[in-house]
């Protein structure tokens, strides 16, 4: 895990640290995550809703103010500062799941912990990735599109679907006693894109993930599936959404009239849980 402060190379004679999130990071974090969705074609059909229309960015200063209002040790997020500017340029907020009694974190020593490991999270947690993956075989799979409810407007519809898809999964990921780390949301401003950031913030607490020999899950948009594919992450779902089955509102796309919305794509992925080579003992 990297330290608070250290310093990374962004090329150009440009470096970023990494920073716990503050309170006063939100506005500008939000502002991120909305200008890195602009493109994201989910996002821009919602924004587009003549009838309460999406605001990314103001969204996210609610979910947010919710992560920073759960108790200590159950969300840990994260900035990238650029160390010309001083400004924040990207963020990552990690969910854990099941630590609350874990050991090594009240300083307590497990007896044997290579053997719990090796039991508890390289078997029995790589037996519930290869059942996931066999849960999304088409005969019980999630249907991949749907005619929404002619009755409800877009945005409702799209939000009630993918929410419900959401908690099904999340289930499956998360069943009573899983332990593991899972990616609330992750976003790097599109001008410092490619120059490793989003890589770095992961890293973190996928390193994090390894010391405690737990699995990482993620909820992946369509842009941000391949770069959680380099970082580890395997599909094991997915759904896809024809937008234009969806688009009760008959909401004209960016490009104009006679544009389609096309096909998205969220993929559940996971980072399977990998053996703890050694364990620090308070």
């Amino acid at each position: 895990m990297e330290s608070d402060g250290q310093q990374k190379s962004l090329g150009e004679n440009k470096s970023f640290t990494l920073r716990p999130l503050e309170n006063a990071d939100v506005a500008t974090c939000a502002h991120i995550a909305g200008e890195a969705f602009k493109k994201d074609r989910h996002t821009q059909l919602k924004t587009r809703c003549p009838e309460n229309p999406y605001d990314h960015e103001e969204g996210m200063k609610g979910a947010f103010a919710h992560w920073l209002s759960r108790p200590s040790g159950t969300i840990e997020g994260t900035v990238a500062v650029d160390q010309t500017s001083g400004q924040v340029v990207g963020w990552i907020v990690w969910g854990f799941r099941g630590f609350d009694d874990d050991a090594s974190r009240q300083g307590k020593v497990e007896e044997n912990p290579e053997e719990k490991v090796e039991e508890k999270t390289k078997d029995e947690v790589k037996d519930k990735v290869e059942v996931e993956k066999e849960q999304i075989e088409p005969d019980t799979a999630p249907p991949t599109e749907s005619t929404p409810p002619v009755k409800k407007r877009t945005r409702a519809s799209l939000e009630e679907y993918t929410s419900a898809d959401l908690q099904t999964w999340m289930k499956r990921l998360m069943p009573p006693g899983t332990k593991c780390m899972f990616i609330c949301s992750i976003a790097v401003h599109p001008s410092y894109e490619g120059h490793g950031i989003g890589t770095q913030l992961m890293a973190q607490g996928t390193t994090k993930a390894d010391a405690e020999g737990v699995k990482c899950w993620v909820h992946a948009s369509e842009a941000g599936a391949q770069i959680f594919e380099t970082c580890g992450f395997e599909q094991v779902g997915s759904l896809a959404l024809d937008l234009d089955a969806w688009n009760v509102d008959n909401i004209v796309p960016p490009e104009g009239d006679g544009a389609k919305w096309g096909i998205y794509t969220f993929r559940y992925m996971v980072r399977p849980a990998r053996k703890r080579e050694s364990m620090l003992v308070s």
